[in-house]
């Protein structure tokens, strides 16, 4: 079996800080609400593209 070390370098944000970082970044996310409810759905990573 193999040894897997599964040791992050980016920390886990909570869904508020990852709807407060795309907003930085200068997308118009809506609503808390709804936004919280796209990133559960779809995830951070398949939106930060847009």
């Amino acid at each position: 079996m193999q040894n897997l070390d599964s040791s992050y370098a980016k920390p886990f944000l909570s869904i508020p800080a990852q709807i407060r970082r795309l907003r930085a970044r200068g997308m118009d996310c809506g609503s808390d609400e709804f936004a919280a409810a796209v990133l559960e759905r779809y995830g951070y990573y398949r939106l930060s593209g847009y």
